[in-house]
C-alpha cells in the first residue's frame, strides 16, 4: 500500500481532497482493511512516487463470515 505523506491516520484522510489518501497496489488489500478488526502500517524504505511513501500494512480479519462478505465486495468491485 502506498499512502500519501500528509494523510492524517493509518486508514487516511486528506483534508485537500485532490489527492487518495491511501493507494492499496492490490485491490483485495483494501477490502481485507475495511473487514479487519485491527490493522497497523508501517514504513518501507523505498521511493515510488513524489506524494506518497510506501507502507507495509498488518491486518487481523475474523475468519467468520469474512470469506462471504469479501467474496460479495470483490464480486461488487468489478
Amino acid at each position: 500500500m502506498l499512502q500519501h505523506k500528509k494523510a492524517e491516520s493509518n486508514r487516511g484522510t486528506l483534508k485537500t481532497g485532490e489527492e487518495e489518501a491511501v493507494i492499496y497496489t492490490k485491490p483485495e488489500d483494501e477490502i481485507f482493511h475495511e473487514l479487519s478488526s485491527w490493522s497497523f502500517s508501517f514504513p518501507l524504505h523505498s521511493q515510488w512516487l513524489k506524494n506518497y511513501r510506501p507502507m507495509g500494512l498488518v491486518m487481523a480479519v475474523e475468519a467468520g463470515n469474512a470469506s462471504s462478505e469479501f467474496r460479495d465486495r470483490l464480486k461488487s468491485s468489478m
